[in-house]
């Protein structure tokens, strides 16, 4: 029986650009801010579209995620900037992911808490499939890093605006997983707040 699941990675855009701010302790009771103000003026788009977007998963069978951690119908997209200001040296933006709603948590791999097993906690569904959530990864394919989870100092993934260009674009995958198994019908929606940090 073929199952339709209704997914979508919503996210609110929030552009920062040079934003840096650090405190150290140099003496008693003094505080450093350090910032960088920039004429920078890219905007944020995912799939070349600003704003809310919406990514839109296949359906896949209930029965593809039948036993415990696993995924199904991976969708690739991107995330990108464009109407950027030519530069005479590459420009590095960090993408920053942050999901609404967590559930899990799910192994990742043997090391970590006191019986060496690291857990990851997911994007979680606010729809009304059972046992069924969302994860996103960076690089899709040899090299891919799972991204859009909390807990981790630097969430998110970089993009990489080249010398004298205006725009650039960095390919994700989202996808279904079940921690749990034994997934049920229903639909599946996912929300991701992104930002894009010019450093």
């Amino acid at each position: 029986m073929k199952i339709k699941f209704i997914a979508g990675v919503v996210p609110s855009i929030a552009m920062v650009l040079g934003t840096l701010i650090s405190f150290s302790s140099q003496a008693s009771n003094e505080l450093t801010i350090d910032g960088y103000v920039t004429n920078q003026t890219c905007s944020a788009t995912v799939n070349g579209k600003e704003g809310n977007v919406v990514v839109n998963l296949d359906s896949v069978e209930a029965d593809k995620l039948k036993e415990a951690g696993s995924t199904a119908g991976r969708k690739l997209f991107d995330i990108g900037v464009k109407g950027c200001i030519p530069s005479s040296s590459p420009q590095v933006f960090r993408i920053k992911l942050e999901p609404y709603n967590i559930t899990g948590p799910t192994k990742i791999n043997e090391v970590g808490d006191e019986n060496g097993v690291e857990y990851r906690e997911l994007i979680g569904n606010r729809g009304d499939a059972k046992n069924v959530q969302l994860q996103m990864v960076a690089f899709p394919g040899k090299d891919e890093q799972i991204v859009a989870y909390p807990n981790l100092i630097n969430n998110g993934t970089y993009l990489l605006v080249k010398k004298g260009e205006t725009s650039a674009r960095q390919k994700l995958g989202v996808e279904y997983i079940s921690h749990e198994g034994n997934a049920g019908p229903g639909s599946v929606v996912g929300l991701v707040q992104y930002a894009v940090q010019y450093y």
